[in-house]
């Protein structure tokens, strides 16, 4: 059981809790390399994938031409899986998965000019 606010949590719920949490947010995990690990579905959806896990083992470069892992707070230019390219802003964090340093991108596109 895990404790939130005083309470007890199952563990079960906070899994899903995660899930929930996870799935509905823009969010995509790079490697150092600039290799995709994950992706939320709505970051799929934005890039026009067509199944969830699609984006998995793409380079960053692939969706976000020229984009480096140490920029935060910008607008770039993302490229949708048919070939239109959109603007869209990108907040960066950091943290470890395992032993390994990734890059924890919120992705929130198309930007309206």
């Amino acid at each position: 059981h895990g404790q939130t606010g005083g309470q007890l949590v199952p563990i079960i719920i906070q899994s899903e809790l995660y899930q929930l949490v996870a799935e509905s947010q823009p969010v995509l995990v790079v490697a150092e390399d600039g290799e995709i690990i994950w992706a939320a579905r709505p970051v799929e959806a934005t890039f026009g994938c067509s199944f969830h896990g699609e984006m998995v083992g793409k380079k960053i470069d692939e969706l976000l031409p020229g984009f480096q892992l140490a920029q935060s707070g910008l607008t770039v230019q993302g490229v949708h899986r048919d070939g239109t390219v959109f603007p869209v802003e990108v907040e960066l964090a950091y943290g470890l998965l395992g032993m390994t340093k990734v890059g924890i991108a919120l992705v929130f596109g198309p930007v309206l000019q």
